[in-house]
């Protein structure tokens, strides 16, 4: 008697649950909440929270792993939007603002994102990796740039100075750029450059500088007399140091190399290397 009276309950709820649609088995296995019509394997027809959530990510369980490329393009093809859900979405408030992609759009420039179910869904965690790459292509370019308008400031600078020496027939130690003499050290708040040695050189060089303490990027940068340049040395950003500038990095003849911090020229001088 007490085991027909558990079928008998379990019956009940089935049907209850059956009949009023808030939790659906279908004999595929798929599972619907607030749907009669699950179309994947678990289907929430409203909101879902949860503290965490994880996806399987292990190396071991995956194949044909290739790196992305030209992500910054991809997401250029992309637009955003804000909008509301129709009633169609029982399972939702009508009434809130989502922002996100249209599912149509998405599929013409990545279509494995896309599920191929009616109506259609988006995979946003796959969009996660795409937006790393292009945060690392543009982070690229960024310091490209910054190398550019370096290298820029270095040669305007140059051309100033010597113009500024040839009006007033002075060296240029006269001047915010210490090129003109090798021998006059030019001091700035912002730090200060030391004349190579040894110089000339045949081996190797060492240039020493000194930084404040407020800067927040500093490199010494190097280039040819017609202002083409030829490498860069990062510094670390301690209050002094050196670098060492070996022969083979270089052809022989003379080259300018410039302290600059927070991207501004702070001093500039001239080294000869020969065989």
């Amino acid at each position: 008697m007490k085991a027909e009276f558990k079928i008998l309950m379990f019956c009940l709820i089935s049907l209850s649950i059956n009949s009023f649609g808030q939790l659906k088995i279908v004999n595929t296995g798929s599972v619907g909440i607030g749907t009669d019509v699950p179309f994947v394997k678990l289907h929430v027809q409203g909101d879902v929270m949860a503290v965490n959530y994880f996806n399987l990510s292990d190396s071991t369980y995956k194949k044909n792993i290739t790196p992305l490329r030209n992500c910054s393009a991809i997401i250029k093809q992309l637009n955003c939007y804000k909008y509301q859900f129709t009633n169609v979405q029982n399972g939702s408030n009508i009434d809130n603002y989502n922002y996100g992609l249209l599912a149509q759009e998405l599929e013409r420039v990545m279509p494995d994102l896309v599920s191929k179910t009616t109506p259609k869904a988006v995979n946003y965690i796959g969009l996660i990796p795409v937006l790393i790459e292009s945060l690392k292509e543009q982070q690229k370019l960024i310091e490209e740039s910054n190398r550019k308008i370096d290298s820029l400031s270095v040669i305007v600078s140059s051309c100033c100075a010597k113009k500024e020496e040839e009006q007033s027939n002075q060296q240029s130690s006269n001047n915010n750029n210490s090129i003109g003499n090798p021998n006059i050290e030019h001091t700035s708040s912002k730090g200060k450059l030391y004349q190579n040695t040894p110089n000339p050189f045949n081996g190797e060089t060492k240039i020493e500088y000194e930084l404040s303490n407020t800067s927040k990027s500093a490199s010494i940068a190097i280039f040819d007399l017609q202002g083409n340049f030829k490498k860069s040395y990062p510094l670390d950003l301690n209050k002094s140091g050196s670098i060492i500038i070996l022969a083979g990095e270089l052809t022989q003849g003379m080259y300018i190399y410039t302290l600059i911090i927070d991207h501004q020229e702070v001093d500039s001088k001239r080294m000869i290397l020969i065989n």
